[in-house]
């Protein structure tokens, strides 16, 4: 069992028209070193940026299972603290800010790896479509008030050996509203069909003291 992540920052393009070519240029790269040293930090492999985001994983050559989906999930609730701290710095310089979508899926996908070692490994699988989606999901609760909205599918929860009940504390999932954003672009029939439905929004608070408190499998 693979698990995946997926990140995308809100509104990337008025952030553009705001700071300039030069100014989105850094910021973004800012931004995504940032996001590279968390999940590197945390064991995990970084595939390929998406333009404002990125797409990583963790290997199935841990020990257990388990272990890829818990350390996604700790580099989860540290890039949301990251975010959180780079995004307070930029206020108080009178800077425009961006939140975070990250979304995580886990399940079988097929690994290809490049002959040539410095290329990174090929992922495919519909693990990692439905990670896409989940990350989207996240659209849905930009109300939540966090820096980084943290979407998790229960198959990652379950991996990492995690009680939905316990660590979402009675949070709706995104099969509770009562239609999709838009952007999803997707209508709701097609929508409730997909594992992204299903997709539960995280405290990063509640992930880090659940998997505190999780004995090693």
């Amino acid at each position: 069992m693979t698990t995946v992540m997926f990140t995308d920052m809100e509104d990337s393009t008025g952030l553009a028209r705001a700071l300039g070519i030069v100014g989105i240029a850094m910021y973004l790269n800012q931004n995504l070193a940032l996001i590279r040293d968390v999940i590197e930090g945390n064991r995990g492999t970084v595939l390929c940026s998406t333009g404002d985001g990125v797409f990583a994983f963790w290997d199935t050559a841990f020990p257990h299972y388990a272990s890829s989906a818990r350390l996604a999930l700790l580099a989860a609730a540290e890039l949301s603290g990251q975010i959180a701290e780079e995004n307070a710095h930029r206020r108080s310089a009178g800077l425009p800010t961006r939140r975070v979508r990250i979304g995580l899926n886990s399940g079988e996908v097929a690994v290809e790896r490049p002959r040539d070692e410095c290329e990174p490994p090929r992922l495919y699988g519909a693990t990692i479509h439905e990670a896409r989606r989940i990350e989207q999901a996240g659209k849905n609760f930009q109300n939540l008030g966090e820096e980084a909205i943290i979407m998790a599918a229960p198959a990652t929860l379950k991996l990492a050996g995690i009680d939905i009940g316990q660590i979402c504390n009675g949070a709706e999932s995104a099969a509770s509203l009562a239609a999709p954003h838009p952007a999803l672009g997707a209508d709701a029939q097609e929508f409730a069909a997909t594992p992204a439905c299903a997709a539960i929004p995280l405290h990063p608070r509640d992930v880090l003291a659940t998997l505190l408190g999780c004995p090693s499998n």
